[in-house]
């Protein structure tokens, strides 16, 4: 069959990939894990095609101009609950003037497909977890044998649910990094161009209150097959790695195996990951750095110990600080995310958390604000609270907008603190002469002035 892989076209750089979505908060795009990791397995039987309107920042009517006449006999298409009614919109119309079967992937529908379905007869069939081979098989017609998708048959919804599994090693085949547009994509953290995603894992093994990673089952690939998707995109030229695990290392085993590989094979690749602080320890940041790693991405969320421990992080401050601490030592760049909102949290905690944030001398921070995420423990109890009507559902997680607060914040003061937030960390002289010396290539500097710019424009509310 042809088949088209699809990230549409928006109004705004949306990133939408992994069930998030959101707004880029500047001129930042990777590329989306679903896609990759669907196109090395439809490549397997089928002639695939990959259009990334998002990355090349092509308009509404150039991309339906682009796919119309090609006479795709599927097109798998990215959406999320950031975009979703424009996403919507755009399939419909493609599909008035084509014929294929629509097939959607993203965190609005795993968490509503039912009901979208029901209420979009456009929409063919729903991919509920893109790592396994369902999508072959329901494209092939085994009907019988799809059990990760939910698609329409005979005027039903057949609907088997997602096998959520624990713990299980997957055999998941290399993308195909060649069809999609990789000088196109920049992320702020990583420090040479172009670079490749990489997923090791699926899913997460922790159960943070706010986060729905938890809800889909953890899974990971074998070492072989992530060592086999190193050895290719250095073969490809890229020259940086992101790791798009939601907790790089959660098997330390597997985390060593795969640094030691590229120690000796002498992959000579820099590398970025998101983790946990209490994952790492002084041992393995080393061996990390030595394959490689020059920057970690965590999740910080607050620097109170109640607040953390009510969300269900599983560590304290004073871990998030050693564990900084150590990276710093190290040489290895930090990077935490902090969310304002969270259950029990006010003004006063929030500015706290600013405070904390250039107290641990992260590199880089990313304030954003709680977002009620569908299926999460969060949204059960801001429901159940009066925080936020069930009915919501377009949300972004990168904060442009709040869709609810708390019972001592409201969602206009979050949006207030998390503007507070940006200029009192980044606009330091300080911390601005150190990011200035830290620069090591051409490209760092380019994003460095790209994202100063966004900056200045989101928070001071200024036009550039």
């Amino acid at each position: 069959m042809k088949v088209l892989v699809l990230n549409p076209p928006g109004k705004k750089i949306y990133t939408r990939d992994y069930y998030c979505s959101k707004v880029s908060k500047s001129d930042y795009i990777y590329q989306p894990i679903d896609l990759l990791v669907l196109s090395g397995l439809l490549n397997q039987k089928h002639e695939i095609s990959v259009l990334d309107a998002i990355a090349e920042k092509m308009d509404k009517k150039t991309c339906l101009r682009k796919i119309t006449g090609y006479n795709y006999d599927a097109i798998i298409f990215l959406t999320g609950s950031v975009s979703w009614e424009e996403d919507a919109r755009f399939i419909k119309e493609l599909k008035n003037n084509n014929n294929f079967l629509a097939i959607g992937t993203g965190d609005i529908l795993l968490a509503d497909y039912k009901n979208l379905m029901e209420k979009n007869d456009f929409l063919d069939a729903v991919i509920l977890d893109f790592t396994t081979a369902d999508i072959l098989r329901y494209l092939d017609g085994q009907y019988d044998l799809v059990e990760n998708m939910a698609f329409w048959q005979n005027g039903k919804i057949i609907d088997k649910g997602a096998m959520r599994e624990f713990n299980k090693e997957i055999s998941v085949p290399p993308a195909r990094y060649g069809l999609f547009p990789n000088k196109k994509y920049h992320y702020p953290f990583v420090r040479r161009h172009p670079f490749a995603t990489i997923l090791t894992d699926y899913g997460c093994p922790f159960k943070c209150n706010f986060c729905v990673m938890n809800t889909i089952g953890f899974k990971y690939r074998s070492v072989n097959d992530v060592i086999a998707e190193i050895k290719e995109i250095k073969k490809l030229g890229f020259k940086n790695i992101y790791f798009g695990d939601q907790t790089f290392g959660a098997n330390q085993e597997r985390l060593t195996e795969i640094c030691n590989f590229m120690i000796k094979a002498g992959i000579n690749l820099g590398w970025v990951c998101w983790s946990r602080v209490d994952v790492v320890n002084e041992e393995l940041l080393k061996l990390m750095k030595r394959a490689g790693c020059h920057t970690i991405l965590f999740g910080v969320e607050s620097s109170n110990d109640e607040i953390l421990k009510q969300n269900n992080k599983g560590f304290t401050a004073a871990q998030v600080k050693n564990t900084f601490q150590i990276c710093r030592k190290l040489g290895i760049r930090t990077l935490g995310t902090f969310i304002f909102g969270l259950p029990g949290e006010d003004k006063e905690s929030c500015r706290r958390t600013i405070d904390f944030a250039k107290e641990i001398g992260a590199d880089f921070a990313s304030f954003n604000v709680l977002i009620p995420r569908m299926n999460t423990k969060i949204r059960e109890e801001a429901i159940g609270r009066g925080w936020v009507d069930k009915e919501v559902k377009i949300m972004d997680q990168s904060g442009s907008f709040a869709v609810m607060g708390n019972d001592k914040i409201s969602a206009a003061e979050i949006m207030e603190l998390k503007d507070e937030a940006v200029r009192s960390f980044y606009f330091r002289p300080a911390y601005l002469w150190r990011r200035l010396i830290s620069i090591g290539s051409w490209y760092e500097l380019r994003l460095l002035m790209a994202n100063g710019f966004a900056l200045l424009k989101n928070t001071l509310k200024i036009k550039i």
